[in-house]
């Protein structure tokens, strides 16, 4: 049972994370892209998406484990697998998908945002379990 309980605080976090990307990508689509000039707003327009879009794949990721049968053999926690699988990512996004659509550009930078997405995500994730570590001793050494 104290696995399920595990699963289900992860399971939970993911979904924040993914709902406050979204919400994010959704303000800078309409709103913030226009609202700034300068270096913010080019990383707002060329990149920010990006980056969301590698917090978004690794909560989406983590969560269909949890989900899986596969939870207990595998993990998704170390900073390499996040990286190579927002890597990946990214350059199917941005170098094999333009192939199908007319409207995508490729970028290398944007593949560097979807990383740096995984490994802000990659951050978060080990905050939380620090944090539930310290919560957890203590209340045992109570």
């Amino acid at each position: 049972m104290r696995f399920h309980f595990r699963r289900n605080i992860r399971m939970r976090w993911d979904v924040i994370i993914f709902s406050v990307s979204m919400l994010l990508y959704l303000l800078n689509r309409f709103i913030f892209r226009d609202m700034f000039n300068g270096i913010i707003g080019y990383l707002l327009r060329c990149h920010f998406n990006d980056f969301l879009g590698g917090i978004c794949i690794c909560a989406y990721i983590d969560f269909m484990v949890l989900n899986s049968k596969f939870y207990f053999r595998y993990k998704f926690f170390k900073l390499y697998q996040i990286i190579l699988i927002c890597f990946i990512c990214g350059l199917l996004w941005e170098y094999i998908f333009p192939f199908f659509w007319k409207h995508g550009t490729s970028d290398f930078f944007d593949v560097i945002a979807y990383s740096l997405g995984g490994v802000v995500y990659w951050c978060m994730v080990t905050v939380l379990r620090i944090r539930k570590r310290r919560i957890k001793n203590r209340i045992i050494s109570r």
